[in-house]
């Protein structure tokens, strides 16, 4: 549940830009489902200004994966790359 990663230089106010011109943003990360807590709060407090829901914030949840993963992951085992 850490908050304390840095933003890549520029980042937050690209996103922030793209958002107001009407693009849909989305962020792809290796985190686990059980630190989104950490990685929505990270997010914000860098100065990210988009919606942080399930909807826009992906994240791996190996206890219960994604239907479109069935090929790669399983409960017992997630080989998807």
């Amino acid at each position: 549940d850490q908050a304390n990663r840095p933003a890549v230089f520029g980042m937050p106010e690209l996103v922030n830009y793209a958002r107001k011109q009407g693009v849909e943003v989305f962020f792809l990360t290796g985190l686990s489902e059980p630190q989104r807590p950490g990685a929505e709060k990270n997010l914000a407090k860098t100065g990210y200004d988009v919606p942080l829901d399930a909807k826009h914030l992906f994240l791996k949840n190996k206890t219960n994966p994604p239907s479109y993963l069935k090929n790669c992951a399983t409960a017992t085992s997630w080989t998807c790359t």
